[in-house]
């Protein structure tokens, strides 16, 4: 697939977060979990399906966005990942061939995205 005139490579790199500190018997431990990335090299036949699957979870993100955005703009109704993941496994179900056909985790990624920008925006 072409972006900008440069082809599509994911990068796979493991590196750990620090999740949280807390003291344990009054020594500091830090728990981390581990982020990965990965490199995708697909072959020239794959690059169609990769494609469907970018732009999928782009319109579902935007979608995300567009539903949280209106709710408040229309009644001050707050609209939480929870609705929304309970929204996606009707989507998912009405829609096999599509998101229905994709790993759940794919799309339930894309939702704590829309989620995590709102708390950086707004808390």
């Amino acid at each position: 697939m072409l972006l900008f005139g440069k082809c599509l490579s994911l990068n796979l790199t493991i590196r750990y977060k620090p999740l949280c500190s807390r003291y344990v018997r009054g020594v500091r431990r830090i728990f981390r979990v581990p982020d990965y990335q990965y490199r995708l090299r697909p072959k020239r036949h794959q690059y169609p399906r990769l494609e469907a699957i970018l732009e999928g979870q782009r319109l579902l993100y935007n979608a995300a966005l567009e539903e949280r955005s209106q709710a408040w703009g229309k009644s001050h109704w707050s609209v939480t990942r929870i609705d929304q993941t309970k929204s996606l496994t009707i989507i998912r179900a009405f829609d096999p061939q599509g998101y229905g056909a994709l790993p759940v985790t794919l799309s339930r990624w894309s939702l704590n995205k829309v989620d995590e920008a709102f708390q950086d925006f707004f808390g």
